[in-house]
């Protein structure tokens, strides 16, 4: 599949769960931290705010630290991890209270271009075609 098509896939897979996730949960409203993972789909250049005081930072952050051009937001959440994985077909990114949480729903999103992703939930990486591309982190991730 062409790099293009990936791109494509990750984009629409993007679209949904971004949405979704920005309020992914407040685990600690005392002392929320926000992340945010910004990426170039020309370059492939990544770029992670985080443990900020807020999404405005937070993605700030990721924009500068990413460093292409084209950069965009691509996934921010509170409070937890936030993960992009990658297989042959595309990409796919999700955010949760925990790391597991977070790649369980990208995997999941990612059977929909892979549909073996799903496996590596369980344990069965190899089979399913489908790795973890980013981990980010909050500091009070549960």
């Amino acid at each position: 599949m062409s790099k293009m098509s990936k791109i494509g896939g990750f984009m629409a897979a993007a679209g949904l769960v971004v949405g979704s996730l920005a309020g992914a949960g407040a685990a600690n409203a005392a002392g929320d931290q926000y992340a945010s993972i910004a990426f170039s789909s020309l370059t492939w250049q990544s770029g992670v705010g985080v443990n900020t005081s807020s999404y405005e930072t937070a993605e700030q952050i990721a924009l500068e630290d990413c460093g292409a051009d084209d950069c965009e937001i691509w996934l921010s959440w509170v409070n937890g991890c936030g993960v992009i994985v990658e297989s042959n077909d595309g990409f796919a990114a999700a955010s949760g209270p925990t790391r597991k949480a977070a790649e369980d729903k990208a995997y999941s999103s990612l059977g929909e271009y892979t549909p073996t992703a799903p496996l590596a939930s369980f344990g069965s990486s190899e089979l399913s075609g489908a790795w973890v591309h980013t981990v980010v982190c909050t500091a009070n991730a549960v």
